[in-house]
């Protein structure tokens, strides 16, 4: 069916709805467009018996449009019409707090579950050099030098060395607040070279993960093989979590951007790129999140030293499972 055809078939039912829509907004305050006000109504808009039914089948009009690449034009108006029946069917979003919690809580799980193709590649392109290079490097000390430059095994050996003064008393408050900031640096860095490099057709994404899989794997096997594993381990175990799932998801936003650059359909490069940078935001806001945590987590409760490792790697274990139960079971009804 080409585009005239899905328009001249569906015309009726969107005008029908779009006249439901205006009778009842009518009946109630406006709305604010913005999804993080507070809105101030006197009371409910009614909902007409037919409007769920009208409003679904928007929403499938909707998909296909999207799917059979009829123009963004169409696409565009049938994406505001299918907004102002959510807002009748479902209200206003009753505030910034309720709003960041709802997307964070349900609509962000479900985007990642959506796209856990791109998801599983980005996991893939990270965490299958990080393993292989860990392996080697643990067999194998020596091979470091092949991976890191000196000066970065040697500030390695500084930090994690088990008699080094640092693991004998603990960091003072402000300093773990500084290391919040640089963590947070750093993490957004890593975040914005991945998410970033989609624009080259994907390929910038995939070296980024990559390299980062193979400086984390070198370091853990490194490490590891020169018996500085239970010092360093129970240090990362408890980020570990949130860091690496948010590597993982902004490279598969990423990957995202890349797939529009590479199979842009019947749209033209620069609105499919467009349509993938919208789509894979919510990947990006979620991920953005986790990094946070995972940067409070590294600077307030990592390097404490007073912790028992068991006790580390038990609070790193039930993380996992938070994040894995978060991405897997949120937002299902």
């Amino acid at each position: 069916m080409n585009r005239e055809t899905f328009v001249a078939r569906h015309r009726a039912a969107w005008e029908e709805l779009e006249a439901l829509l205006v009778e009842a907004e009518s009946e109630g305050d406006r709305y604010f467009l913005f999804p993080f006000r507070r809105p101030q109504r006197k009371k409910e808009i009614p909902v007409p018996f037919t409007l769920p039914q009208q409003y679904r089948a928007l929403c499938r009009h909707l998909a296909l449009a999207r799917q059979r690449a009829y123009g963004a034009d169409l696409t565009e108006t049938l994406h505001r019409l299918a907004l102002r029946g959510h807002r009748v069917l479902y209200g206003v979003r009753r505030g910034s707090w309720a709003a960041l919690g709802s997307f964070f809580a349900q609509e962000f799980p479900r985007v990642v579950r959506a796209e856990r193709r791109l998801v599983a590649a980005s996991a893939t392109a990270l965490l299958v050099p990080l393993v292989t290079v860990a392996l080697a490097v643990a067999m194998d000390a020596d091979r470091v030098h092949r991976v890191l430059p000196p000066e970065q095994v040697r500030a390695m050996e500084a930090m994690y060395d088990p008699a080094s003064p640092h693991f004998a008393r603990e960091r003072p408050g402000d300093s773990d607040a500084e290391m919040m900031g640089f963590y947070v640096w750093n993490n957004v860095g890593i975040a914005f070279r991945s998410f970033a490099g989609g624009i080259l057709a994907g390929a910038g994404t995939l070296v980024v993960l990559v390299l980062n899989g193979v400086t984390i794997g070198a370091a853990m096997g490194y490490l590891q093989a020169i018996g500085y594993g239970r010092t360093f381990f129970p240090f990362v175990a408890g980020h570990a979590a949130f860091e690496i799932t948010a590597i993982v998801l902004v490279g598969a936003g990423g990957l995202k951007l890349g797939l529009a650059v590479v199979a842009p359909g019947r749209l033209r490069r620069s609105e499919a790129l467009r349509q993938g940078a919208a789509a894979a935001l919510p990947i990006v806001y979620g991920a953005a999140l986790m990094l946070a945590i995972a940067a409070v987590i590294e600077a307030f409760w990592s390097p404490r030293t007073g912790i028992p490792r068991e006790v580390k790697f038990a609070v790193a274990a039930a993380l996992w499972g938070v994040v894995a139960l978060w991405l897997t079971r949120g937002g299902r009804r």
